[in-house]
Protein backbone atom coordinates (compact mmCIF):
# COMPACT_ATOMS: atom_id res chain seq x y z
CA UNK A 1 0.00 0.00 0.00
CA UNK A 2 1.06 3.65 -1.17
CA UNK A 3 1.42 6.04 1.47
CA UNK A 4 -1.40 8.32 0.06
CA UNK A 5 -3.51 4.75 -0.05
CA UNK A 6 -2.83 4.39 3.62
CA UNK A 7 -3.75 8.42 4.22
CA UNK A 8 -6.66 7.73 2.64
CA UNK A 9 -7.77 4.82 4.50
CA UNK A 10 -6.63 6.00 7.94
CA UNK A 11 -9.35 9.10 6.62
CA UNK A 12 -12.15 7.10 6.17
CA UNK A 13 -11.77 5.56 9.77
CA UNK A 14 -11.25 8.86 11.49
CA UNK A 15 -13.42 10.10 13.70
CA UNK A 16 -11.97 13.06 15.72
CA UNK A 17 -10.98 12.90 19.21
CA UNK A 18 -13.46 15.51 19.91
CA UNK A 19 -16.60 13.82 19.18
CA UNK A 20 -15.58 10.65 20.72
CA UNK A 21 -14.79 12.35 23.82
CA UNK A 22 -11.29 11.15 24.15
CA UNK A 23 -8.63 12.59 26.39
CA UNK A 24 -6.02 14.02 25.49
CA UNK A 25 -2.30 15.79 26.19
CA UNK A 26 -0.20 18.89 24.33
CA UNK A 27 3.03 18.50 23.68
CA UNK A 28 5.60 21.10 22.53
CA UNK A 29 7.12 19.51 19.24
CA UNK A 30 9.94 22.78 17.36
CA UNK A 31 8.49 24.99 18.88
CA UNK A 32 4.93 24.39 18.19
CA UNK A 33 2.26 23.06 20.75
CA UNK A 34 0.65 20.06 19.56
CA UNK A 35 -2.15 18.10 20.71
CA UNK A 36 -2.07 14.31 21.05
CA UNK A 37 -4.75 11.04 22.02
CA UNK A 38 -3.52 9.54 25.24
CA UNK A 39 -2.60 6.06 25.32
CA UNK A 40 -5.18 4.69 27.64
CA UNK A 41 -7.32 2.24 28.56
CA UNK A 42 -10.31 4.71 29.19
CA UNK A 43 -9.55 6.27 25.35
CA UNK A 44 -9.54 2.59 23.79
CA UNK A 45 -13.15 2.07 25.61
CA UNK A 46 -14.39 5.02 24.64
CA UNK A 47 -13.60 4.19 20.99
CA UNK A 48 -14.96 0.62 21.05
CA UNK A 49 -17.94 2.06 22.22
CA UNK A 50 -18.43 4.66 20.34
CA UNK A 51 -16.71 4.51 16.75
CA UNK A 52 -18.51 3.12 13.87
CA UNK A 53 -15.85 0.71 12.70
CA UNK A 54 -16.43 -1.91 15.96
CA UNK A 55 -20.74 -1.57 16.06
CA UNK A 56 -20.27 -5.29 15.30
CA UNK A 57 -18.40 -5.61 18.30
CA UNK A 58 -20.62 -8.08 20.06
CA UNK A 59 -20.38 -11.36 22.89
CA UNK A 60 -21.65 -14.38 21.53
CA UNK A 61 -23.81 -16.33 24.56
CA UNK A 62 -23.71 -19.27 22.77
CA UNK A 63 -20.27 -19.83 22.26
CA UNK A 64 -19.21 -17.51 25.11
CA UNK A 65 -16.69 -16.05 22.49
CA UNK A 66 -16.20 -12.23 21.38
CA UNK A 67 -17.06 -11.74 17.23
CA UNK A 68 -16.08 -8.72 15.44
CA UNK A 69 -17.47 -8.44 11.64
CA UNK A 70 -18.34 -12.14 12.12
CA UNK A 71 -14.94 -13.64 12.73
CA UNK A 72 -14.65 -14.83 16.39
CA UNK A 73 -11.94 -12.93 18.51
CA UNK A 74 -7.89 -14.69 17.50
CA UNK A 75 -5.01 -13.84 18.81
CA UNK A 76 -4.36 -12.57 14.73
CA UNK A 77 -7.31 -10.23 14.73
CA UNK A 78 -6.45 -8.11 18.16
CA UNK A 79 -2.55 -7.69 16.92
CA UNK A 80 -4.43 -6.15 13.42
CA UNK A 81 -6.87 -3.85 15.71
CA UNK A 82 -3.84 -2.69 18.30
CA UNK A 83 -2.22 -1.42 14.83
CA UNK A 84 -4.95 0.17 13.53
CA UNK A 85 -5.89 2.00 16.85
CA UNK A 86 -1.50 3.00 16.28
CA UNK A 87 -2.57 4.51 12.66
CA UNK A 88 -5.14 6.27 13.11
CA UNK A 89 -5.25 7.40 16.80
CA UNK A 90 -1.70 7.12 17.72
CA UNK A 91 -2.58 4.79 20.73
CA UNK A 92 0.08 2.27 22.09
CA UNK A 93 -1.15 -0.08 24.24
CA UNK A 94 -0.78 -4.06 25.23
CA UNK A 95 -2.35 -6.75 24.09
CA UNK A 96 -3.33 -8.01 27.38
CA UNK A 97 -4.99 -5.30 28.39
CA UNK A 98 -6.60 -4.29 24.82
CA UNK A 99 -8.13 -7.96 25.26
CA UNK A 100 -9.57 -6.93 28.11
CA UNK A 101 -11.20 -3.99 27.28
CA UNK A 102 -12.32 -5.67 24.06
CA UNK A 103 -14.46 -8.05 26.26
CA UNK A 104 -15.58 -5.46 28.22
CA UNK A 105 -17.34 -3.38 25.48
CA UNK A 106 -18.37 -6.87 23.83
CA UNK A 107 -19.94 -8.13 26.99
CA UNK A 108 -22.22 -4.74 26.39
CA UNK A 109 -23.64 -6.11 23.14
CA UNK A 110 -25.06 -9.97 24.05
CA UNK A 111 -26.27 -11.75 20.80
CA UNK A 112 -27.06 -15.71 20.54
CA UNK A 113 -25.01 -16.35 17.24
CA UNK A 114 -27.35 -19.89 17.17
CA UNK A 115 -30.61 -18.74 18.35
CA UNK A 116 -30.80 -15.63 15.52
CA UNK A 117 -29.80 -18.58 12.67
CA UNK A 118 -32.82 -20.27 13.54
CA UNK A 119 -34.74 -16.98 14.10
CA UNK A 120 -33.83 -16.22 10.24
CA UNK A 121 -36.07 -18.97 9.43
CA UNK A 122 -39.54 -17.24 11.67
CA UNK A 123 -40.49 -15.00 8.07
CA UNK A 124 -41.20 -17.94 6.49
CA UNK A 125 -42.94 -20.00 9.08
CA UNK A 126 -44.84 -17.50 11.25
CA UNK A 127 -46.65 -19.90 12.96
CA UNK A 128 -44.49 -22.32 14.58
CA UNK A 129 -41.28 -20.02 15.04
CA UNK A 130 -39.74 -21.33 11.77
CA UNK A 131 -40.57 -24.86 12.03
CA UNK A 132 -42.38 -26.45 8.78
CA UNK A 133 -44.74 -28.21 10.41
CA UNK A 134 -43.47 -31.65 8.90
CA UNK A 135 -42.79 -33.91 11.40
CA UNK A 136 -39.01 -35.61 11.50
CA UNK A 137 -37.01 -35.53 14.41
CA UNK A 138 -38.91 -39.51 15.57
CA UNK A 139 -37.99 -40.72 12.66
CA UNK A 140 -34.64 -39.40 11.82
CA UNK A 141 -32.81 -42.22 13.07
CA UNK A 142 -34.96 -44.47 11.04
CA UNK A 143 -34.97 -42.59 7.76
CA UNK A 144 -31.57 -41.56 7.51
CA UNK A 145 -29.25 -43.60 9.79
CA UNK A 146 -30.71 -46.78 9.11
CA UNK A 147 -31.67 -47.53 12.99
CA UNK A 148 -34.27 -50.12 13.39
CA UNK A 149 -38.02 -48.64 13.72
CA UNK A 150 -38.62 -49.15 17.82
CA UNK A 151 -40.65 -47.37 20.33
CA UNK A 152 -36.97 -46.86 21.86
CA UNK A 153 -35.38 -45.69 18.49
CA UNK A 154 -38.04 -43.32 18.16
CA UNK A 155 -37.51 -41.62 21.92
CA UNK A 156 -34.31 -41.35 21.40
CA UNK A 157 -34.47 -39.66 18.30
CA UNK A 158 -36.75 -37.02 19.49
CA UNK A 159 -35.52 -36.47 22.85
CA UNK A 160 -32.02 -36.22 21.89
CA UNK A 161 -32.52 -33.27 20.29
CA UNK A 162 -35.21 -31.55 22.59
CA UNK A 163 -32.70 -31.62 24.96
CA UNK A 164 -30.00 -30.56 22.73
CA UNK A 165 -31.83 -27.11 21.82
CA UNK A 166 -32.82 -26.88 25.35
CA UNK A 167 -28.84 -26.96 26.76
CA UNK A 168 -27.74 -25.05 23.72
CA UNK A 169 -30.64 -21.99 23.79
CA UNK A 170 -31.31 -21.95 27.40
CA UNK A 171 -28.75 -23.31 29.74
CA UNK A 172 -27.99 -20.33 32.06
CA UNK A 173 -25.66 -20.41 35.16
CA UNK A 174 -28.79 -19.58 37.78
CA UNK A 175 -30.87 -22.60 35.59
CA UNK A 176 -28.85 -24.89 33.92
CA UNK A 177 -30.35 -27.71 31.47
CA UNK A 178 -29.12 -31.06 32.90
CA UNK A 179 -28.64 -33.17 29.72
CA UNK A 180 -26.44 -36.53 30.66
CA UNK A 181 -27.05 -38.59 27.90
CA UNK A 182 -25.36 -38.59 24.70
CA UNK A 183 -26.06 -40.44 21.38
CA UNK A 184 -24.18 -43.41 20.40
CA UNK A 185 -24.29 -44.35 16.64
CA UNK A 186 -22.39 -47.75 15.95
CA UNK A 187 -22.03 -48.59 12.47
CA UNK A 188 -19.55 -49.86 10.11
CA UNK A 189 -16.19 -48.00 9.45
CA UNK A 190 -16.68 -45.52 6.57
CA UNK A 191 -20.42 -45.02 6.24
CA UNK A 192 -20.43 -41.45 6.48
CA UNK A 193 -21.52 -41.47 10.66
CA UNK A 194 -18.70 -38.31 11.49
CA UNK A 195 -20.04 -36.40 8.11
CA UNK A 196 -23.59 -36.59 9.13
CA UNK A 197 -23.08 -35.44 12.70
CA UNK A 198 -21.06 -32.54 11.23
CA UNK A 199 -24.43 -31.56 9.11
CA UNK A 200 -26.31 -31.84 11.64
CA UNK A 201 -24.24 -29.46 13.72
CA UNK A 202 -25.64 -26.88 10.96
CA UNK A 203 -22.62 -25.41 10.61
CA UNK A 204 -18.65 -25.64 10.75
CA UNK A 205 -18.35 -23.59 14.24
CA UNK A 206 -20.83 -25.40 15.99
CA UNK A 207 -19.20 -29.04 15.59
CA UNK A 208 -16.11 -30.45 16.35
CA UNK A 209 -14.54 -33.70 17.00
CA UNK A 210 -10.80 -33.05 18.49
CA UNK A 211 -9.55 -35.87 20.80
CA UNK A 212 -10.61 -35.08 24.31
CA UNK A 213 -8.52 -35.74 27.35
CA UNK A 214 -11.26 -34.76 30.29
CA UNK A 215 -8.08 -34.74 32.49
CA UNK A 216 -6.82 -31.54 30.91
CA UNK A 217 -8.50 -27.97 31.59
CA UNK A 218 -8.53 -28.29 27.20
CA UNK A 219 -11.51 -30.07 27.23
CA UNK A 220 -13.45 -27.44 28.41
CA UNK A 221 -11.99 -25.21 25.94
CA UNK A 222 -12.72 -27.48 22.87
CA UNK A 223 -16.33 -28.00 24.25
CA UNK A 224 -17.61 -24.62 24.17
CA UNK A 225 -19.31 -23.23 21.50
CA UNK A 226 -20.22 -26.14 19.68
CA UNK A 227 -24.19 -27.75 19.48
CA UNK A 228 -22.60 -31.25 18.46
CA UNK A 229 -19.38 -32.69 19.78
CA UNK A 230 -18.53 -36.13 18.30
CA UNK A 231 -16.31 -38.20 20.05
CA UNK A 232 -15.05 -40.46 17.41
CA UNK A 233 -14.49 -44.55 18.49
CA UNK A 234 -14.76 -42.66 22.27
CA UNK A 235 -11.75 -41.56 21.83
CA UNK A 236 -10.74 -39.73 25.38
CA UNK A 237 -12.52 -42.29 27.76
CA UNK A 238 -11.36 -43.04 30.65
CA UNK A 239 -10.83 -46.06 33.13
CA UNK A 240 -12.00 -44.48 35.79
CA UNK A 241 -15.64 -44.57 36.07
CA UNK A 242 -16.61 -41.95 38.71
CA UNK A 243 -14.22 -39.50 36.58
CA UNK A 244 -15.95 -40.31 33.58
CA UNK A 245 -19.29 -39.72 35.02
CA UNK A 246 -18.49 -36.62 36.96
CA UNK A 247 -17.31 -35.09 33.96
CA UNK A 248 -20.29 -36.19 31.69
CA UNK A 249 -22.47 -34.90 34.21
CA UNK A 250 -21.20 -31.84 34.42
CA UNK A 251 -23.58 -28.56 33.89
CA UNK A 252 -21.34 -25.89 35.04
CA UNK A 253 -17.78 -25.93 33.75
CA UNK A 254 -15.34 -23.96 36.10
CA UNK A 255 -11.86 -23.64 34.71
CA UNK A 256 -9.48 -20.66 34.52
CA UNK A 257 -8.62 -19.44 30.67
CA UNK A 258 -5.13 -19.10 29.30
CA UNK A 259 -5.58 -15.69 28.83
CA UNK A 260 -7.47 -14.96 32.27
CA UNK A 261 -6.63 -13.98 36.02
CA UNK A 262 -9.73 -15.49 37.96
CA UNK A 263 -11.91 -18.51 37.01
CA UNK A 264 -14.83 -18.54 35.00
CA UNK A 265 -18.21 -19.90 35.26
CA UNK A 266 -19.72 -21.25 31.87
CA UNK A 267 -23.15 -23.18 31.46
CA UNK A 268 -22.44 -26.13 29.71
CA UNK A 269 -24.08 -25.85 26.19
CA UNK A 270 -22.63 -28.90 24.13
CA UNK A 271 -24.40 -32.28 23.38
CA UNK A 272 -22.31 -35.38 22.57
CA UNK A 273 -22.67 -38.53 19.93
CA UNK A 274 -20.52 -40.97 20.08
CA UNK A 275 -19.50 -42.81 16.89
CA UNK A 276 -18.10 -46.38 16.78
CA UNK A 277 -17.59 -49.07 15.22
CA UNK A 278 -17.16 -51.46 18.38
CA UNK A 279 -20.15 -53.42 19.88
CA UNK A 280 -18.41 -53.71 23.20
CA UNK A 281 -19.40 -50.65 24.76
CA UNK A 282 -20.03 -50.80 28.25
CA UNK A 283 -17.95 -52.63 31.28
CA UNK A 284 -20.15 -50.72 33.86
CA UNK A 285 -23.39 -51.83 34.01
CA UNK A 286 -24.63 -48.50 36.03
CA UNK A 287 -22.60 -46.09 33.90
CA UNK A 288 -24.69 -47.29 30.78
CA UNK A 289 -27.68 -45.15 31.82
CA UNK A 290 -26.30 -41.93 30.33
CA UNK A 291 -25.79 -43.91 27.10
CA UNK A 292 -28.41 -43.95 24.21
CA UNK A 293 -26.71 -46.29 21.61
CA UNK A 294 -28.42 -47.30 18.37
CA UNK A 295 -27.60 -49.69 15.20
CA UNK A 296 -27.13 -48.39 11.71
CA UNK A 297 -27.51 -49.65 8.88
CA UNK A 298 -30.73 -51.24 8.10
CA UNK A 299 -32.44 -50.57 4.49
CA UNK A 300 -35.67 -49.93 4.52
CA UNK A 301 -38.07 -50.75 1.49
CA UNK A 302 -41.07 -48.60 0.88
CA UNK A 303 -44.02 -48.62 -1.45
CA UNK A 304 -44.94 -45.44 -3.43
CA UNK A 305 -47.04 -43.81 -0.42
CA UNK A 306 -43.64 -44.01 1.77
CA UNK A 307 -44.75 -46.80 4.21
CA UNK A 308 -41.99 -49.63 4.87
CA UNK A 309 -42.44 -52.88 3.21
CA UNK A 310 -39.57 -54.28 3.86
CA UNK A 311 -36.00 -54.40 6.01
CA UNK A 312 -33.01 -55.87 5.22
CA UNK A 313 -29.54 -55.47 7.18
CA UNK A 314 -27.41 -53.91 4.75
CA UNK A 315 -24.22 -52.99 7.03
CA UNK A 316 -22.39 -50.65 4.06
CA UNK A 317 -25.18 -48.54 2.77
CA UNK A 318 -23.89 -44.82 3.26
CA UNK A 319 -26.16 -42.12 5.43
CA UNK A 320 -27.49 -39.64 2.95
CA UNK A 321 -25.50 -36.59 4.01
CA UNK A 322 -26.56 -34.47 1.34
CA UNK A 323 -30.47 -34.73 1.92
CA UNK A 324 -29.36 -34.36 6.26
CA UNK A 325 -27.92 -30.86 5.50
CA UNK A 326 -30.92 -29.98 3.62
CA UNK A 327 -33.27 -30.80 6.70
CA UNK A 328 -30.89 -29.80 9.65
CA UNK A 329 -32.07 -26.72 10.53
CA UNK A 330 -35.98 -27.93 10.21
CA UNK A 331 -34.87 -30.59 12.61
CA UNK A 332 -32.97 -28.20 15.57
CA UNK A 333 -36.23 -25.93 14.54
CA UNK A 334 -38.84 -28.81 15.11
CA UNK A 335 -36.90 -29.38 18.15
CA UNK A 336 -37.56 -25.51 19.55
CA UNK A 337 -40.66 -25.63 18.72
CA UNK A 338 -41.58 -28.82 20.81
CA UNK A 339 -39.17 -28.00 23.29
CA UNK A 340 -41.15 -24.46 24.28
CA UNK A 341 -44.46 -26.24 24.18
CA UNK A 342 -46.00 -26.33 27.32
CA UNK A 343 -49.16 -28.00 29.47
CA UNK A 344 -51.92 -26.30 30.30
CA UNK A 345 -49.95 -25.96 33.91
CA UNK A 346 -47.15 -24.78 32.33
CA UNK A 347 -45.00 -27.82 32.96
CA UNK A 348 -42.99 -28.78 29.53
CA UNK A 349 -45.65 -30.99 27.26
CA UNK A 350 -41.82 -32.77 25.98
CA UNK A 351 -39.84 -34.06 28.28
CA UNK A 352 -35.93 -34.65 27.00
CA UNK A 353 -35.04 -37.79 29.17
CA UNK A 354 -36.44 -41.01 29.19
CA UNK A 355 -40.07 -42.43 30.60
CA UNK A 356 -39.59 -45.40 33.41
CA UNK A 357 -41.26 -47.73 30.54
CA UNK A 358 -38.10 -45.85 28.62
CA UNK A 359 -35.76 -46.53 30.56
CA UNK A 360 -36.73 -50.06 31.16
CA UNK A 361 -36.62 -51.13 27.45
CA UNK A 362 -33.36 -48.96 27.22
CA UNK A 363 -31.96 -51.26 30.07
CA UNK A 364 -32.38 -54.33 28.16
CA UNK A 365 -31.32 -52.82 25.23
CA UNK A 366 -28.13 -52.03 26.18
CA UNK A 367 -27.47 -55.14 27.34
CA UNK A 368 -26.61 -56.35 23.50
CA UNK A 369 -23.43 -53.64 24.35
CA UNK A 370 -22.06 -54.84 27.98
CA UNK A 371 -18.37 -56.28 27.39
CA UNK A 372 -17.75 -58.93 29.51
CA UNK A 373 -14.51 -58.67 32.02
CA UNK A 374 -12.16 -62.02 31.96
CA UNK A 375 -12.63 -62.52 36.02
CA UNK A 376 -16.88 -62.90 34.90
CA UNK A 377 -17.27 -66.63 34.43
CA UNK A 378 -15.12 -66.91 38.02
CA UNK A 379 -17.06 -64.31 40.11
CA UNK A 380 -20.15 -65.94 38.96
CA UNK A 381 -19.24 -69.34 39.65
CA UNK A 382 -17.97 -68.96 42.69
CA UNK A 383 -20.96 -66.84 44.56
CA UNK A 384 -22.97 -69.64 42.46
CA UNK A 385 -20.87 -72.14 45.12
CA UNK A 386 -21.67 -70.45 47.97
CA UNK A 387 -25.34 -70.65 47.70
CA UNK A 388 -25.95 -67.85 45.76
CA UNK A 389 -25.20 -64.71 48.56
CA UNK A 390 -21.70 -63.93 49.59
CA UNK A 391 -19.74 -61.10 50.13
CA UNK A 392 -17.04 -59.55 48.11
CA UNK A 393 -14.56 -60.92 50.14
CA UNK A 394 -15.50 -64.29 49.85
CA UNK A 395 -16.26 -64.04 46.60
CA UNK A 396 -11.92 -63.06 46.53
CA UNK A 397 -10.95 -65.49 49.06
CA UNK A 398 -12.48 -68.55 46.88
CA UNK A 399 -11.38 -67.29 43.66
CA UNK A 400 -7.94 -67.40 45.18
CA UNK A 401 -6.52 -64.11 44.54
CA UNK A 402 -3.61 -63.04 46.69
CA UNK A 403 -3.92 -60.54 49.43
CA UNK A 404 -1.89 -57.90 47.92
CA UNK A 405 -4.59 -58.42 44.97
CA UNK A 406 -7.95 -57.63 47.38
CA UNK A 407 -8.16 -53.79 46.65
CA UNK A 408 -10.38 -51.70 45.95
CA UNK A 409 -9.96 -52.14 42.62
CA UNK A 410 -11.13 -55.52 42.78
CA UNK A 411 -13.88 -54.82 44.71
CA UNK A 412 -15.34 -52.53 42.31
CA UNK A 413 -14.61 -54.87 39.65
CA UNK A 414 -16.52 -57.89 41.49
CA UNK A 415 -19.10 -55.34 42.27
CA UNK A 416 -19.84 -54.14 38.71
CA UNK A 417 -20.07 -58.14 37.50
CA UNK A 418 -22.36 -58.80 39.92
CA UNK A 419 -24.89 -55.76 39.33
CA UNK A 420 -24.68 -56.33 35.62
CA UNK A 421 -25.71 -59.99 36.14
CA UNK A 422 -29.03 -59.02 38.30
CA UNK A 423 -27.54 -59.33 41.75
CA UNK A 424 -28.61 -56.59 44.42
CA UNK A 425 -26.56 -55.44 47.65
CA UNK A 426 -28.74 -56.54 50.82
CA UNK A 427 -28.06 -57.62 54.39
CA UNK A 428 -28.78 -61.31 54.87
CA UNK A 429 -27.42 -63.43 57.68
CA UNK A 430 -24.64 -65.97 57.49
CA UNK A 431 -23.33 -68.43 60.29
CA UNK A 432 -25.22 -66.06 63.16
CA UNK A 433 -24.04 -62.88 61.47
CA UNK A 434 -25.36 -59.52 59.85
CA UNK A 435 -23.30 -59.19 56.99
CA UNK A 436 -23.64 -56.87 54.08
CA UNK A 437 -23.04 -58.41 50.48
CA UNK A 438 -24.96 -59.55 47.16
CA UNK A 439 -27.58 -61.75 45.94
CA UNK A 440 -30.40 -62.02 43.54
Amino acid sequence: MDFDSMIEEIKKDYVSPQSLGLRTTKKVIKGEVEEYVKSCRYNVHLILTNHHKFESLVWDNFSSSVYFEGQKLTNHLITELCIWFEKVYQITIQEADFRKVLHLVANQNPVHLLEEFLDSFNEAYPEKNGWDGVPRLETLLIKYFGVQDTKLTRAYSKKFFIGAIRRALYSTLEKPVKKDESLILYGTQGIGKTMAVKALALQERWFSNEELDIKSKDSYYKIHGKLLYEVGEWAGRTKDHNQQKNWQTKTIDRFRPVSATYQVEIPRKVSFIITTNEMNLFTDPSGSRRYWPVRCGYDYTRNKAGEIVGVAWAPHKKINVVELEKIAPQLWLEARFLANETNEDGTQKHIHYLSPTEEEARKESNKLYNSSHPWEEAVLREIDSLGGRATVNMIMNNMGLPYYEQNRKSKTIIESILQQNEYKKCRFRIDRSHVRGWKK
